[in-house]
């Protein structure tokens, strides 16, 4: 039996093999997961924009303008002019006018309109743009007036 002190030059060699695989799955699935993360951060502002529009819509639906035709809101659909188009702006951290917030890539409108043949139902339309989404984001609700 021969007495062994210290590792053979083949275990080295396969075990910074092994570690190196590790680091670059690793450094490379952490480039991914950050670009993923956000996406999705910014889906989920845009998902919470449309939802605090919707609730301050819905509870004071009273106080904002009924369109009684959405054609020209629902045919503009280029997203080169939706950038001029769409009156509000937004970003992961706030919804504003395009004066307070110069930077924001996102764009986002709304139209109010009344359901034919259902009194004091109503159909609000949001409109949403960014750089990140293709085209335009329609989310469509339904309102109960007052």
């Amino acid at each position: 039996m021969k007495n062994k002190n210290g590792f053979s030059f083949i275990e080295v060699l396969a075990t910074s093999g092994v570690l190196a695989v590790i680091i670059y799955v690793f450094g490379s699935g952490s480039t991914f997961l950050t670009s993923k993360n956000k996406n999705i951060e910014e889906l989920l502002a845009l998902e919470g924009h449309v939802n605090s529009l919707y609730e301050n819509i819905q509870s004071n639906v009273d106080l904002y303008q009924i369109s009684y035709s959405s054609v020209e809101f629902d045919q503009n659909s280029d997203p080169t002019k939706l950038a001029t188009y769409l009156p509000m702006v937004w970003n992961t951290k706030v919804l504003t006018s395009p004066e307070s917030c110069k930077e924001c890539p996102g764009r986002m409108g709304f139209v109010i309109v009344p359901l034919n043949n259902y009194r004091g139902l109503y159909k609000l339309t949001v409109r949403a743009t960014h750089p990140k989404i293709q085209a335009f984001k329609d989310y469509n609700f339904l309102i109960n007036g007052k």
